[in-house]
């Protein structure tokens, strides 16, 4: 991936294809343009809606969300994220926008209390990690290959929600890239607004 031509509103491939191309930011990770990559991101879990981004982002770290959400915005471009495309109805979707894989973003670091979880990280990472230390998220999700950052962002319940509240309740701390490319952390501390 090359860049985006403002003036088409097309991602472009090759600088050759185009006389108003903007170069993209560096990154550590990389933006793709594969008809499988944006057809795969073009699908909801119920297969009703179907809208195709333009490119995704394939993260190498949280700088490549900061640099391209700031790029999107200079440009007037949507995004959205996408963790394992569990989203219904389209809403982890984009036409002709950017999708952010959030998968490379995959971590687990466990201390004692609490763990560090990026978005990308399923459930069973998590849940496999907190047990090598006799540990264990206090809700999980009742199918275990969702991502951590997308059950979330809509509370996320499992069989223990009656017991220990929803997933969301047990977050201590968010960091998050927000929509003006700022990275911000969050808490009930910290930005109770936010968190």
């Amino acid at each position: 991936m090359v860049g985006f031509d403002p003036s088409t509103r097309t991602w472009v491939t090759d600088a050759a294809q185009s006389q108003g191309m903007v170069d993209l930011p560096p990154l550590k990770g990389k933006v793709v343009t594969d008809p499988a990559s944006r057809g795969q991101a073009a699908d909801d879990f119920w297969h009703l809606v179907h809208r195709t981004p333009g490119a995704v982002l394939e993260p190498g770290d949280v700088s490549d969300i900061m640099a391209m959400m700031k790029y999107c915005r200079e440009h007037g471009l949507q995004v959205a994220a996408r963790g394992q495309g569990h989203a219904t109805f389209g809403q982890g979707q984009v036409a002709g926008g950017l999708i952010i894989d959030m998968t490379p973003l995959n971590a687990v670091e466990v201390r004692q209390d609490p763990a560090v979880v990026e978005a990308g990280a399923l459930w069973s990472s998590w849940a496999q990690a907190t047990l090598a230390h006799g540990l264990t998220p206090p809700v999980l999700t009742d199918y275990l290959e969702l991502s951590v950052g997308g059950t979330l962002s809509v509370g996320g319940v499992g069989g223990q929600t009656r017991h220990h509240g929803s997933q969301a309740d047990s977050v201590v701390e968010l960091e998050v890239v927000t929509g003006e490319a700022g990275r911000r952390r969050c808490s009930a501390q910290l930005r109770p607004d936010h968190a």
